[in-house]
């Protein structure tokens, strides 16, 4: 097209760029209200989600459906409960779908096995086994537990006048009571003997005490205490507290050891030779650990009461499940076994 004038050529180009943009307009229109429903369409799902999450958070469930989850929490870290885990790992291999978490207080504090026993309670756990510290300190949160649905079951020291369910362990006082009766045996039914024990506050080990004082009193009225002493289940404290307690009462007869920590330090005392002239004391402990068993040997110790730790464990387990699956569950008393010179070999 040949256009004549210069105002005509430029009139002719501005009415065909209009004309391209107009053409080209439609195209892009479409696409706007894509970009105006996408958000539309988001907004539900973003709202739903929340309140979708927000049961699991608040219920803070530990196990997945089918399966059980127990807490269990020693009285301390202590040698003594390596057999009780040992029957809760055999208990939980043993079983579908069971599993445990092992929570022991860092010191013997009560106050910080009652945090534990909340802390689990908040986390939903299936059930609880428990050594208590202190029977009354625990009782409270006993109830909380019962009041949320999570049964709770007693091992190696009990809380009897709390809600807990069950008791798997031994009877205490009549331990006690049987190393009284091993002691008298010993000295004829006369002399003058003394109590060591790990802690003053721990249940099971008063009760052990109580066991003494009661057999002594009503069957051995020519058997005197004159002393019990802890060591807060610390050895040093142990052999100090045991060094002191010689010293004290040159004319001693007999030592009975309720825990492990006495039982372990009486031998190593007495093997200094600055007890040499005590050969003939007569010293009744309580478990079997080595260096125990080995003062057997060495004649520094007459007997031992051996407890049943890895059966607790066992019944720990086979209790809560049994209590989660519609079933019940009853105290067991573990037992002991009187152990010296005549069956070290053969007890186990």
């Amino acid at each position: 097209m040949i256009f004549r004038s210069k105002k005509l050529a430029v009139l002719f180009v501005l009415l065909l760029v209009t004309t391209v943009i107009a053409g080209c307009g439609p195209q892009v229109s479409p696409a706007a209200p894509q970009a105006t429903e996408a958000p539309v369409a988001a907004a539900p799902q973003a709202t739903e989600a929340p309140a979708a999450a927000a049961p699991t958070v608040v219920t803070e469930q530990v196990a997945a459906p089918g399966k059980f989850v127990f807490g269990v929490v020693p009285k301390i870290t202590h040698p003594f409960y390596d057999d009780v885990l040992a029957g809760l790992e055999e208990k939980t291999g043993q079983l579908e779908g069971v599993e445990y978490q092992w929570i022991a207080p860092p010191t013997g504090n009560p106050a910080e096995q009652v945090q534990i026993l909340e802390d689990l309670i908040n986390k939903g756990v299936d059930g609880i086994g428990l050594a208590p510290l202190d029977a009354a300190s625990v009782e409270p949160v006993i109830a909380q537990a019962k009041a949320a649905g999570i049964p709770v079951v007693t091992f190696d020291s009990d809380a009897p006048n709390s809600e807990r369910v069950a008791y798997y362990g031994t009877d205490n006082r009549a331990a006690g009571g049987k190393q009284a009766e091993v002691m008298a045996e010993a000295l004829g039914g006369k002399g003058k003997i003394a109590i060591v024990t790990g802690s003053l506050v721990m249940a099971n080990l008063n009760e052990r005490i109580e066991g003494v004082k009661e057999v002594l009193t009503a069957k051995y009225p020519d058997i005197e205490l004159v002393a019990t002493i802890a060591t807060d289940d610390d050895f040093a404290k142990g052999l100090d507290a045991s060094e002191a307690m010689l010293r004290a009462h040159p004319d001693l007869n007999g030592v009975i050891a309720v825990s492990m920590t006495g039982s372990v330090a009486m031998p190593k005392v007495l093997a200094d030779p600055a007890f040499a002239d005590r050969g003939d004391l007569v010293v009744v402990s309580f478990d079997d650990f080595e260096d125990t068993l080995k003062g057997i040997r060495d004649g520094h110790i007459l007997a031992t009461l051996v407890q049943r730790p890895k059966q607790m464990g066992v019944y720990v387990i086979e209790g809560l499940q049994a209590l989660n699956t519609g079933g019940a569950a009853k105290s067991v008393d573990t037992g002991v076994t009187v152990v010296n010179m005549d069956n070290i070999d053969t007890y186990k």
